[in-house]
């Protein structure tokens, strides 16, 4: 089944930075400390811990996203080592995102390469072909459509995988990246799961959505749905009270946002909104010696026959759109053109374009074709003429929220 996180609604705790968090009378409230020979004007910390600190507040903003279902992730720690610092020594070493120090305050989390589990189960590789995105899980000749039952799936993994038996779960987590209306970077975390049983006549795609539950040249699959963020799968088993995983890292599918927050420019800025002032000019981390950046491009508001839609909000289904003027906001003018508009169901391969599309300034014009589409909408995608694909992202059913999930 599936739980989501969505890192904007957490109550934070505890220091990132010179900024504290705490919650008073019931409030959350944040505390800034006076300049000191760590922060500020006075700054005295070298170039390689100014580095360190802005590209730590990512790993932390996307481990407190994460935490819920990480609670058995990692099969062995260190004495009483957390679970927090077993993520953090796994990872930090190859931290790229830097943020500055307001995004790093409002939860922003950029979606990378994260090792999230380690285990002695083998791994599932993951290549992508084409649009979709293929594991190493071997399915024989099973076909999976919405009346594959559990117990068909267990046969064919298990009998074509010998680092798969039944009673292990199979699991798996996607993040899905988008920019809110602020211009903060923003993730929502799913996981669904299964437990493999060869009895249980349960359907498949009621533990595993269509996006996640493929079949491509053999092998399980996504779909060409998949959001735009990260995902991975991950194998987990339990004997004698301990759990076992598979070492897992996720597969990240955001270039553009990555692109830009790892960037020497935006690793500049960062580093220049916790307040150092004493940089040499000619430096390769000074932001005066790089070029003005251009503002990020996302999409600051979404409407539909005139009604604004905000990221992760509940539409419905597909059919709805049919001949909807649709009108979205970019963030900033750009010379970009516009190639398409598409909405994408929780189908695979159902979809909905836009039509006589037009862009003036920062604002693009379109209306949405006919569909008899059922399934609920998923997303909303405009990709412009370098490719870069602007995302809002839907909730696929009225009820989502948190809840439990894990190994």
């Amino acid at each position: 089944m599936a739980t989501i996180r969505n890192a904007a609604n957490r109550v934070l705790s505890g220091k990132i930075g010179d900024i504290t968090y705490y919650i008073s009378n019931g409030q959350q409230v944040a505390r800034q400390a006076l300049n000191n020979s760590n922060y500020g004007a006075t700054a005295s910390r070298s170039d390689a811990q100014q580095v360190r600190r802005v590209k730590w507040a990512n790993l932390v903003n996307f481990y407190k996203l994460s935490k819920s279902w990480m609670k058995k992730a990692y099969e062995s720690k260190e004495g009483k080592q957390s679970d927090y610092n077993k993520f953090m020594q796994l990872n930090v070493n190859n931290a790229r995102v830097a943020l500055t120090r307001s995004e790093a305050v409002q939860g922003a989390c950029i979606i990378d390469g994260f090792q999230i589990t380690q285990g002695t189960i083998a791994p599932v590789e993951i290549t992508k072909v084409g649009n979709i995105w293929r594991s190493s899980l071997l399915l024989g000749g099973l076909t999976i459509d919405e009346n594959t039952t559990i117990a068909q799936f267990t046969n064919a993994i298990v009998s074509n995988n010998t680092n798969v038996e039944e009673g292990m779960q199979l699991s798996f987590v996607s993040y899905q990246q988008y920019v809110d209306g602020l211009g903060i970077a923003r993730a929502i975390c799913t996981f669904y799961e299964v437990t493999l049983s060869t009895t249980s006549t349960d359907l498949l795609r009621d533990y595993l959505p269509a996006f996640c539950s493929q079949v491509n040249g053999g092998y399980l699959a996504t779909n060409d749905n998949i959001s735009l963020g990260g995902f991975t799968w991950i194998l987990s088993n339990q004997k004698n009270g301990k759990v076992f995983v598979s070492s897992q890292s996720l597969v990240p599918n955001n270039s553009a946002l990555l692109t830009q927050y790892s960037s020497a420019a935006q690793l500049a800025i960062a580093i220049d909104s916790y307040g150092v002032t004493d940089e040499v000019v000619l430096s390769p981390l000074s932001r005066n010696a790089q070029e003005r950046v251009t503002p990020p491009l996302y999409i600051s508001t979404l409407e539909l026959d005139g009604t604004p839609y905000a990221a992760n909000e509940y539409f419905g289904s597909l059919s709805l759109l049919s001949g909807k003027a649709g009108e979205v906001t970019l963030s900033t003018s750009t010379e970009l053109t516009v190639t398409s508009v598409i909405a994408y169901s929780t189908s695979a391969g159902t979809q909905v374009s836009g039509t006589g599309i037009t862009k003036t300034g920062n604002v693009i014009s379109f209306t949405f074709g006919t569909t008899s589409a059922s399934s609920n909408l998923a997303r909303v995608v405009v990709t412009m003429s370098d490719g870069t694909e602007l995302e809002v992202p839907f909730a696929t059913s009225s009820g989502e929220g948190g809840g439990g999930g894990g190994f």
